[in-house]
């Protein structure tokens, strides 16, 4: 039986580092099975101890990786929603094979390039990332991409 007097601040510290270490090897174990781990490990406390320890630390049980950290939780539920999105989302356009051409050119001329480029080529090009003296340009590798890239000579 576990007794009811404060725990000191190391004894508590030393014990959610042992709840860590568990978890981690483990993140799936209940909460009495924390508990039984933790009396292997001499350190004797109740579930209802672990539990408040748990929430503490900053875990929460996802119900198919276990126990797991509230901010990957976090991330996890965002990176599903991204993933949704770009699966099932009519709005958003895989291209699957994308040919890259980078433009080095004298200081402020990158933009004038972008515009010319884009004027001349809008529906060949997908996408471009400017800066001061550069210029990266995407487009599709397929025949449309490739006929751009020998009218300016970049392709034989």
């Amino acid at each position: 039986m576990e007794n009811f007097e404060a725990r000191p601040a190391d004894e508590v510290r030393r014990i959610k580092e042992a709840i860590r270490f568990i978890l981690e090897g483990n993140p799936k174990l209940n909460q009495i099975e924390v508990v039984e781990k933790l009396k292997g490990m001499d350190f004797y406390t109740s579930q209802p101890t672990v539990s408040r320890y748990i929430k503490e630390m900053n875990y929460s049980r996802d119900s198919k990786e276990g126990y797991i950290k509230k901010e990957e939780v976090l991330v996890k539920e965002k990176k599903e929603v991204l993933l949704d999105y770009l699966n099932n989302s009519d709005r958003v356009r895989r291209i699957r094979h994308v040919k890259m051409i980078a433009f080095k050119t004298a200081p402020g001329e990158a933009q004038i390039l972008e515009m010319h480029l884009q004027e001349a080529y809008r529906e060949q090009i997908l996408g471009t990332v400017l800066e001061r003296e550069s210029l990266v340009v995407f487009i599709e590798d397929n025949e449309v991409g490739l006929e751009m890239l020998r009218s300016i000579g970049m392709h034989d």
